[in-house]
């Protein structure tokens, strides 16, 4: 029965946040991006925690998550920054124009599966099941999300050895890897055409040849999206060393759930070039 009326108030929540959801991109052409860091974010989100304590009760709880739609970083939308990939441009001097693929912004591969799977490390718990409250991805689903930054240090060094005798100098990496997720989905973006030989979905930038070299090494991109429950999620994974690749990775997936709006694509004075809008 509590479990019940937990998931009733969580979804009163998601249909409370989902009405204020815009149709369309709400920036434009020609206005200044205001990029926010995804981790500024992620930390914000994550602090309101959803997740009912033991501690509280079921009135408690309702009570915490109607007030968590009232916090600033939910009830506005926000310009991620994203990692731009300039190799998907290619600019057709003819038209004057650059044909961009979606992978100059959304190429980032996030683990989806290692935080919306069926099980996983959640916040460092070994769980049978996401705690999110989102439908289970798997690693061939396809999903309405963007990989935005990945950041890692070397936090270790050690000697390992093989079956054989092999023996190799293992270096530790921490990786964080911050997303945005919106929902699973195939399609993800309002394309202006297909391009390439995979046929990807790409759109039109429209730059006069003396200025195309420079803006393409100039841009950069975001994405605007609009939060929503259960506003955080991660996820864990880990790769072990071998001799061929003598790293030992742990890699955590920061994720911010939220309606995903459009992409843009800004000029290297701040000012929005392109919009692309997602499906909504």
């Amino acid at each position: 029965m509590i479990k019940t009326m937990i998931s009733i108030a969580m979804a009163s929540l998601i249909a409370a946040s989902g009405v204020a959801v815009a149709a369309v991109c709400p920036v434009r052409v020609g206005e200044l991006a205001q990029y926010v860091e995804p981790k500024q974010i992620y930390d914000d989100l994550k602090a309101l925690d959803l997740t009912k304590s033991e501690y509280e009760t079921v009135k408690e709880f309702e009570a915490r998550v109607r007030e968590s739609l009232n916090h600033d970083t939910v009830s506005t939308s926000h310009l991620l920054r994203a990692t731009y990939f300039p190799e998907h441009l290619t600019y057709v001097a003819e038209r004057e124009e650059f044909i961009v693929e979606k992978y100059a912004w959304a190429n980032l591969g996030v683990g989806w599966d290692d935080v919306f799977g069926g099980w996983g490390v959640y916040d460092g718990k070994q769980l049978s099941k996401n705690p999110w409250g989102i439908e289970e991805v798997s690693s061939l689903t396809p999903v309405q999300g963007v990989g935005l930054l990945s950041e890692e240090e070397i936090v270790g060094t050690y000697t390992a050895s093989n079956a054989m005798g092999a023996t190799v100098q293992v270096t530790e990496i921490e990786r964080n890897v911050y997303a945005v997720f919106d929902r699973p989905g195939r399609d993800s973006w309002k394309c202006e055409l297909k391009s390439g030989q995979l046929d990807t979905c790409s759109v039109r930038l429209g730059v006069k040849r003396e200025n195309a070299r420079s803006l393409k090494d100039g841009l950069s991109v975001g994405i605007l999206a609009r939060p929503k429950p259960p506003f955080a999620a991660t996820g864990t994974r880990t790769w072990k060393p071998t001799i061929q690749d003598p790293r030992d990775v742990t890699a955590h997936y920061n994720v911010i759930v939220a309606d995903i709006l459009c992409a843009v694509l800004t000029r290297p004075d701040g000012r929005i070039v392109k919009t692309i809008d997602a499906h909504r």
